[in-house]
């Protein structure tokens, strides 16, 4: 896990009871219903420190797909499509633009 603002959100996140998460695909942050696990709102500010976490990529996700592979998809159907190259699966499609 990279560090991103303080060490009190870095060890939040490893926590196995956190009701923060963090979607690396799409550089996320977000809050969690801890007794749905299956609604979550996301936060641009750290809950601890109060610095300001990295842009999410989600329409850059969905830009850089459509632009790079001529595939358009949406947030519900991607996890099951296997013409999504590899890359676009893990945070390796941003890190590898530098976004």
């Amino acid at each position: 896990m990279d560090k991103f603002c303080c060490d009190y959100l870095v060890s939040r996140l490893a926590g196995k009871d956190a009701c923060i998460g963090y979607d690396s695909l799409l550089r996320e942050f977000y809050l969690e219903r801890i007794d749905t696990k299956s609604v979550i709102t996301l936060i641009w500010f750290c809950p601890w420190c109060g610095n300001k976490l990295p842009k999410g990529l989600r329409k850059e996700w969905f830009d850089t797909l459509e632009k790079e592979c001529k595939i358009e998809t949406d947030i519900m159907e991607w996890k099951n499509r296997t013409d999504i190259p590899q890359e676009f699966k893990s945070d390796e499609w941003w890190k590898k633009r530098g976004l």
